[in-house]
């Protein structure tokens, strides 16, 4: 989606960026523009990661002791990289920490009438309401979160007598609709990251966002030409599928196969350990393997991927798209991305659809780093979204 900017002043911030997925624990110092035109970019100054540790079980308590381990290896990096004291500080949740709804307010009169920005936030503020009544009810009933808390609500798109516009309206008009990305998450989560936040940055505010949000909001700017498409972020033991038609994020769906689950159906019977198996993905790819190995490897693949492939599928009709897909955009990072991606081409290649992987190569001129600064697709969409949402 371009937005048309006009001429303000430039500035930047220092932010810390942390991403929380279900796989990888990721923090980068950023320097954001703020105010600047659509070819702003961020510069990265510093970046760490650390891997959330792959049980035998994909329980909810030792994944989250996991990960709030590797945010406090994460947190701690970036305390002592000495990079320079954040002005803001951002966290960008994905499954299972958090889950997003696109809701969408419409607001209709006889008469025209003025929409002004106090009445654009009333409506948000009272949609709030009702989405924080339903998750309340729906997901504490489902103990899906113990403790619900709104930590997101971002207007999309606004769409005025049927136009789509990027600021509000000086004239009136008679029809309104506004897309608004909303995204729930655990209070007592929210409250533990907090607390290891703020051994590095006591006093800071943090500001939340989910990866869905991002991610969408990325991948409708760098293809502005698609008008319907699918993104699909593989994360370690959740991947999140969603649904995007003419600027608007429709549906997103969670599927509970990851890097993780890869893993760990990989190494079920106890016939290589879990780092043995890292260890022989990455001699496989390489065509290092002997070649009865090598050919093990092969079968075990494509079990394995006729299992991925069936959840992703099943997860495609469940979004109840409406006409063919432009394109699927892929997220994945690490030492199985391409696995992954190989076969989520095969899928699309059912529904005669390109596929596009976004890594920090090919968006390498959306954003600079400094010398020897590690790059992660998840941190450079992070920053690529909030670089956009500051202007």
């Amino acid at each position: 989606m371009k937005i048309p900017f006009f001429s303000t002043p430039k500035s930047h911030e220092l932010a810390v960026i942390l991403d929380i997925g279900s796989g990888v624990v990721s923090g980068a110092v950023v320097s954001l523009p703020k105010g600047g035109d659509e070819f702003s970019r961020p510069t990265f100054f510093y970046q760490t990661s650390h891997d959330i540790a792959c049980h035998g079980t994909a329980t909810c308590e030792p994944l989250k002791k996991s990960m709030l381990s590797a945010l406090r290896l994460v947190v701690n990096d970036i305390a002592h990289a000495h990079v320079g004291i954040p002005t803001r500080l951002y966290c960008v949740l994905a499954s299972p920490w958090c889950i997003s709804q696109t809701r969408i307010i419409t607001l209709k009169k006889i008469m025209p009438f003025k929409i002004t920005s106090e009445i654009a936030v009333t409506l948000v503020e009272k949609e709030k309401k009702i989405f924080s009544s339903y998750v309340q009810k729906q997901l504490a009933k489902e103990k899906s979160i113990q403790s619900p808390l709104v930590i997101e609500t971002m207007i999309l798109s606004m769409i005025c007598d049927g136009v789509t516009l990027y600021e509000l309206p000086k004239h009136s008009i008679a029809s309104l609709e506004l897309s608004v990305a909303m995204t729930v998450a655990d209070q007592h989560i929210i409250d533990e990251i907090q607390g290891i936040i703020s051994t590095a940055f006591s006093g800071k505010e943090v500001l939340y966002h989910s990866f869905i949000t991002a991610s969408f909001c990325v991948a409708r700017d760098l293809l502005s030409q698609k008008r319907n498409i699918l993104i699909i972020d593989i994360g370690g033991e959740v991947s999140d599928i969603s649904y995007g038609k003419d600027d608007v994020l429709l549906q997103s769906i969670s599927v509970p196969f990851g890097t993780h689950t890869l893993m760990r159906k990989a190494t079920e019977g106890g016939k290589v350990t879990m780092r043995e198996f890292r260890s022989l993905v990455r001699m496989h790819k390489s065509k290092l393997l002997h070649t009865h190995i090598h050919s093990h490897m092969n079968i075990l693949w494509e079990h394995l991927g006729v299992a991925w492939k069936e959840e992703l599928r099943n997860a495609i009709k469940k979004l109840f798209i409406s006409g063919s897909l432009d394109t699927m955009i892929i997220f994945a990072d690490g030492y199985t991305s391409e696995w992954f991606t190989d076969r989520i081409r095969e899928v699309a290649t059912e529904f005669d659809t390109p596929v596009v992987s976004l890594t920090p190569i090919s968006v390498y001129d959306r954003y600079t780093a400094a010398e020897n600064v590690t790059r992660d697709i998840y941190t450079i969409t992070d920053a690529l979204f909030l670089v956009k949402r500051n202007m």
